[in-house]
């Protein structure tokens, strides 16, 4: 049996209000974008990767996180926090000390029980995006050819709308899979994201060339840093 089609709806982030987050944004998303196709074709030194890591520092510090658009919970909400990080330091392998580990993640987003997580993701790897490659073995060529197009806000309420249709027709059997579940699942997170104004860069996994490393070529380079809605 052939493996299933793998794409993974990654959200791309809004920018923060004010015209100077916009021009931060227009000028590092080509950068980025052509260190990334770089990366696929030489082995980074050092030095670019510290030039990489500062262009998506300015990225992120000029728009808006998921975890801080939806309101997730922090560690520190939850009454059992303290004993369950406690549990987690004794398996994580760090040079803090126990009071150090805990200041640090009792304000960190609560990934682990955050209602927004996608249970179609790679969790824990990204619980904000959602894998919906099932969809193209499942679904009618009029709404296949969408999955893999990028989005912004109003394009996904649409693909959410025609989700919803289809969900109550007929559907090809794919075998291991809740179809009619992953379509809700999907259309839930169209709209949810939607609303907060994000939109969605589909990654169409096998298709991606992979890094280049000194140990040889490793996986995928997948990224959030481009396009940005303003």
């Amino acid at each position: 049996m052939n493996p299933l089609p793998r794409i993974d709806w990654q959200l791309i982030r809004p920018a923060r209000p004010g015209k100077k987050h916009a021009r931060v944004l227009d000028e590092v998303e080509p950068l980025i974008e052509a260190q990334v196709y770089d990366a696929t074709q030489r082995v980074f030194g050092e030095r670019e990767l510290d030039q990489l890591r500062a262009l998506e520092d300015r990225h992120d510090n000029a728009t808006i996180a998921s975890c801080e658009a939806a309101h997730a919970p922090r560690v520190e909400d939850d009454p059992d926090w303290e004993t369950r990080i406690v549990d987690e330091f004794s398996e994580t392998d760090t040079e803090l000390e126990l009071d150090e580990y805990l200041d640090l993640r009792r304000r960190e987003f609560d990934c682990d029980r955050c209602p927004h997580a996608s249970p179609f993701s790679l969790f824990p790897q990204d619980p904000c995006e959602i894998s919906v490659g099932p969809l193209l073995v499942a679904l009618d060529v009029r709404i296949t050819t969408r999955l893999s197009e990028p989005m912004g806000p109003d394009d996904m309420i649409a693909l959410a709308d025609d989700l919803d249709r289809a969900r109550g027709g007929e559907h090809i059997v794919v075998p291991g899979i809740d179809v009619a579940d992953l379509m809700a699942k999907a259309s839930k997170f169209l709209r949810f994201w939607a609303r907060l104004g994000f939109g969605v860069r589909p990654e169409v996994v096998d298709s991606l060339s992979p890094i280049q490393t000194p140990d040889g070529p490793v996986g995928p380079l997948v990224t959030d840093h481009a396009p940005v809605y303003h």
